[in-house]
């Protein structure tokens, strides 16, 4: 049904074959689920996977409820990070899921998953209305902040002066209002090495 926007199968003991058939749907270009709720069914680390990797490309679901599936570890958590923030490249994480906002309540706040604070940070940026401002979130915190690998620059042409206006202007006044409660500014030094580096990868951007 194309034009479901919610669907609770809480208690249905959902499994692999369950999740392999809800990833179906969560891949159909034309679904307008908007809020899957899936509390207290037989969902680990495997059905996490099936269920991230059929939301790459979806964006029109905000919410997968996963409450009460104890059997999904760190493991599976790390798949739906993965999946807000591809961190294999500044493309990777442009072309992440920028829609998925909330995976449910006491799933964000895993006390055993380290990677938390992470998956909290992305799910709200997530919230933001512009996807530009999200993505900005993202590459600092994956790219800028703590690394910046210039094979990732020499892979990224198309994006590359949105990256570099993206590293000049930081967060700025405007965005203070949405900031993410962990996101911080990269400091001028960072963002100044970030752009030189580039630069000198990919002299031919000063030419264009």
């Amino acid at each position: 049904n194309t034009e479901l926007t919610r669907l609770s199968l809480m208690c249905n003991r959902i499994g692999k074959e369950g999740c392999i058939s809800l990833g179906r749907l969560l891949k159909d270009p034309n679904s307008k689920l908007k809020s899957l709720i899936l509390r207290h069914n037989y969902i680990d680390d495997e059905c996490a996977a099936i269920l991230a990797e059929s939301l790459s490309n979806n964006t029109s679901l905000f919410n997968i409820d996963l409450d009460r599936n104890e059997r999904v570890s760190a493991e599976g958590l790390m798949k739906f990070v993965h999946l807000i923030s591809r961190n294999g490249s500044i493309c990777d994480t442009v072309e992440s899921n920028h829609t998925i906002s909330s995976i449910g309540y006491e799933t964000a706040l895993r006390r055993n998953f380290i990677q938390g604070n992470l998956l909290r940070e992305f799910l709200e940026a997530n919230k933001r209305t512009d996807k530009r401002s999200t993505a900005r979130v993202k590459v600092f915190r994956c790219h800028i902040q703590y690394k910046l690998s210039l094979e990732d620059v020499l892979e990224c042409d198309a994006v590359m002066h949105r990256v570099l206006a993206w590293i000049g202007h930081a967060l700025s006044e405007s965005d203070k209002a949405e900031r993410t409660f962990l996101t911080q500014a990269p400091p001028t030094a960072v963002r100044l090495g970030a752009i030189y580096h580039i630069l000198r990868a990919m002299p031919i951007l000063c030419r264009i």
